[in-house]
């Protein structure tokens, strides 16, 4: 379960709740959404024991789910960064936040009409990023 957490790297909860209760929220942020968007427990388990993430049409609008669920994208699409930043500060204690800023610009959300696939790209972006700065 702690990869689930970690794949939704910079999902964004707020700093003043203990880690423990971050978590826990995650967890019924990540299994709502995941009930919402038709994506089978099956592949929540997949991607927490392998780390790989699938194809975008298995995925469709989760990744927006769970932003909207975090504050982290408003219904009008637009970002906003902090809490993003508090999580991957919170999940990568030795990146500072000058780093996960970076992380943010260089996975920039790209507007192309469609919620569900810009934080599709961005999060899959974020994560190959991660994987390749903590290996």
């Amino acid at each position: 379960m702690k990869y689930c957490i970690a794949f939704v790297l910079l999902l964004g909860v707020s700093l003043q709740t203990s880690a423990k209760d971050d978590e826990e929220q995650m967890a019924r942020n990540l299994m709502s959404c995941a009930e919402q968007e038709g994506l089978s427990k099956d592949a929540v388990k997949e991607i927490a024991s392998t780390g790989k993430r699938p194809e975008y049409s298995v995925m469709k609008c989760f990744d927006k789910c769970m932003m909207e669920k975090v504050g982290a994208v408003g219904p009008d699409g637009k970002v906003n960064e902090a809490p993003l930043i508090g999580l991957c500060l919170i999940k990568y204690p030795k990146m500072d936040e000058s780093k996960c800023a970076k992380l943010l610009k260089e996975c920039a959300f790209v507007d192309k009409h469609d919620k569900c696939l810009m934080c599709y790209e961005a999060v899959t972006c974020w994560d190959n990023k991660i994987k390749q700065m903590t290996s």
